[in-house]
């Protein structure tokens, strides 16, 4: 009888915790952050982080699944944002629907997408350091790190 109220006991105890596991899941997916931004391409032409793929669509008649990767950088000369830079040439983007957007405070990088450095400002805020974003459809920033990440690193987390 003991062994059978105490394994009753641990079933309960279970419930509990697959319970408040995924409480606490849907409140910190709920909490995920969206950024709704415009930046532009070496042309010169517009675009939003929201609606990036309903532009491209528009433009290009078929469907996309385009993901941003976000590359914020204090300046263009940073040794982090150079590392950073060099291991994302090594990425087929556009097979990968990916765009690169450069995000820097002190001089817009027209060479590729980038924003103004007026957002470059408020998205990095007062002080700016290095970091590297990943945004899927709608804006939605799905990760996020201050330190430089390989290929293989970025490639699983574009996977998930």
């Amino acid at each position: 009888i003991f062994k059978l109220l105490n394994l009753t006991k641990l079933k309960e105890k279970m419930k509990q915790l697959i319970t408040i596991s995924i409480l606490i899941f849907f409140t910190i997916s709920s909490f995920s952050q969206t950024m709704n931004f415009e930046f532009f391409n070496s042309n010169g032409k517009k675009f939003n982080t929201t609606t990036l793929n309903e532009q491209l669509e528009n433009e290009y008649g078929t469907r996309f699944e385009t993901k941003i990767i976000l590359l914020e950088t204090p300046n263009l000369r940073d040794s982090l944002y150079i590392q950073q830079d060099k291991i994302l040439n090594e990425i087929d983007a556009e097979s990968l629907q990916l765009i690169f957007i450069t995000v820097c405070p002190e001089k817009e990088c027209k060479g590729g997408y980038h924003t103004s450095i007026e957002k470059a400002k408020e998205i990095m805020g007062k002080n700016p350091e290095f970091r590297l974003r990943i945004i899927r459809s709608g804006g939605k920033i799905v990760f996020e790190s201050y330190d430089v990440l390989s290929k293989d690193k970025i490639l699983n987390v574009l996977k998930q």
